[in-house]
């Protein structure tokens, strides 16, 4: 069905849903959904722009359901809700970029940076050698060149809270007429900085009359990472030779060998984004998450949240993998590639599936005197792994990098609450069929 709401372009979106008894009506619910036009319109302009065939109205418009009304047999409503979004203005327009915009942080959140003309991010960042590598030492190896910091224009990828909230939900009003009000702050990184994402940081509860019925807030603490990011580190040397292209690990000084044929020139090209770039984020938890989060109740005590922070991400350099060249004159094993910041990007150690599970909740009333918790026990299993092999050209017909992996199966399998209210506690355990089986 075509959304309703706008008089020059229309969007196909679920209209309702409607519930039936045998071949009886029982009830529906239609969506309120309208297509809202942004006051960034596509201008198509900029080297950075995608390709497109043709313009079309719907790059200028987005989707919001802006209400839900609950309706009996006979079509009367019985109850209706209605949503309000952050950006939106007195006329009704959309604070949000159109969806090719590149005003886009790291995380893909809008930022407002309308001035952009790509999105690939400017690049600081130090390149170095592994000392271990049994490369080094080789006179063909610009060491020079390879220490040093790599940096490269290009677009502002900041993080804007404001911007970020562009299309968020604002409020809800409910069918008694009370509403919610919902307010957010940025997240942070595992140092404390801010950066792309969003946190609830309060919410208040007002009844028909628009009084304040209460308030929460929330405060976040122990922030952790799941994996790296931005990744920054997929750097490869490229040279392009009667039509093919070869690639290296390292800027090669120009030698006749193998490695260069001649003086050769190799142009740098690097990989950038936000989410893991190897072939075993299958298993991918939560980039940031919280040790701890308490809610916090105005003359109602608090609430704090403990949750899991096993499998977070660790800034070690120091992490590499196996990868064999295979030459037309054999193989060649080495034992110790970086992980980060050299092509060909290895697998990354990923347990961020671990991050992010309950494992205490603790309620104290307003005298600060804990009234409940409850402890809930997982254990973290890897059900299987399935083995991979990645191969990538280095010179064709030549020599090939592969390394070998493996996928994983992963299960967080609850095998226990325990319960504490007012010094009575009771503990509930679970059993499962079988060691494969899942929630």
């Amino acid at each position: 069905t075509i959304a309703r709401g706008s008089s020059n372009y229309n969007i196909k979106a679920l209209d309702s849903i409607l519930i039936y008894s045998s071949r009886e009506r029982l009830f529906a619910y239609n969506f309120n959904v309208n297509s809202i036009e942004t006051l960034h319109p596509y201008s198509g302009v900029g080297p950075g722009y995608p390709i497109v065939f043709s313009f079309s109205e719907q790059f200028n418009y987005r989707l919001y359901l802006d209400g839900l009304d609950e309706t009996n047999a006979n079509g009367s409503i019985l109850s209706s809700y209605k949503f309000d979004y952050y950006g939106r203005t007195s006329d009704g327009k959309d604070s949000l970029a159109n969806t090719f915009s590149l005003a886009q942080d790291l995380g893909g959140y809008y930022n407002g940076i309308e001035a952009n003309t790509t999105l690939n991010p400017a690049i600081d960042e130090g390149l170095y050698i592994d000392p271990s590598l049994s490369l080094v030492g080789n006179p063909c190896i610009d060491y020079e060149e390879y220490n040093r910091y790599l940096n490269i224009a290009g677009a502002d990828r900041i993080s804007n809270l404001r911007c970020m909230m562009m299309g968020t939900i604002k409020s809800i009003k409910y069918p008694t007429g009370g509403s919610t009000k919902f307010y957010y702050s940025q997240q942070v990184d595992i140092d404390n900085n801010p950066t792309w994402g969003l946190n609830i940081n309060k919410m208040e509860f007002y009844d028909a009359d628009g009084s304040l019925i209460k308030r929460k807030r929330y405060e976040y603490s122990n922030p952790v990472q799941g994996y790296k990011s931005p990744s920054y580190y997929s750097l490869v040397y490229v040279r392009s030779v009667n039509g093919i292209d070869r690639y290296s690990n390292y800027p090669f000084c120009p030698c006749n060998n193998e490695y260069c044929d001649d003086y050769l020139q190799w142009k740098r090209g690097l990989e950038v984004s936000p989410m893991p770039k190897e072939d075993i984020g299958l298993n991918e938890g939560p980039l940031y998450g919280y040790g701890q989060v308490e809610e916090y109740e105005d003359n109602n005590g608090r609430t704090i949240y403990t949750y899991s922070t096993d499998g977070s991400y660790v800034n070690d350099d120091g992490l590499s993998y196996v990868v064999t060249a295979i030459k037309y004159t054999g193989t060649v094993s080495y034992e110790n590639f970086q992980t980060w910041n050299m092509w060909p990007m290895g697998p990354t150690p990923n347990n961020s599936w671990k991050m992010g599970v309950l494992l205490n909740k603790k309620v104290y009333n307003n005298n600060n005197v804990l009234k409940q918790q409850t402890k809930y026990n997982y254990s973290f299993l890897i059900m299987d792994t399935i083995p991979n092999i990645k191969v990538l050209t280095v010179k064709e017909d030549l020599w090939y990098y592969y390394y070998q992996f493996n996928y994983i199966t992963s299960w967080n399998r609850l095998d226990s609450i325990t319960e504490t209210t007012d010094g009575v506690t009771t503990m509930t355990t679970f059993a499962y069929n079988s060691s494969g089986h899942k929630q």
